[in-house]
């Protein structure tokens, strides 16, 4: 912090205390910033997994991986889910190459609709 100069607004007899304030109040926040930032590095230390759970959960990960369900197994999921949620679907069926298209105030999921970037899997009409 710079030091005023004498004769400055700061050192005059009525801005004396409030210089005293200020440096006290720069002291305070500068202590509870170090500390602040103590608990900071110890929290991110804490979080840090040990060799052993990172191994864990790679381990984990490919286990996931190798159990990743095929596109049709994920179409029945996703078929069953929209059913339940009260649309008509049938990604087998009901497909646009098959000549599915909305019917007025039906619920229904088509299959592979297609777009300007690629067919979509499942667009929902109402």
């Amino acid at each position: 912090m710079k030091t005023p100069q004498r004769g400055s607004p700061m050192t005059t007899p009525g801005n004396a205390w409030g210089f005293r304030l200020v440096e006290e109040e720069s002291t305070t926040t500068q202590t509870r910033i170090a500390e602040l930032e103590g608990r900071l590095a110890e929290a991110s230390q804490a979080a840090k997994p040990t060799e052993s759970e990172a191994e864990q959960m790679i381990e984990t990960g490919q286990q996931v991986a190798d159990e990743v369900l095929s596109e049709a197994d994920t179409r029945e999921l996703i078929d069953i889910q929209l059913r339940e949620a009260g649309w008509i679907v049938d990604s087998k069926n009901l497909r646009y190459s098959k000549g599915s298209r909305p019917q007025k105030n039906k619920n229904t999921a088509i299959a592979e609709w297609p777009t300007s970037s690629g067919p979509a899997d499942y667009v929902l009409f109402i």
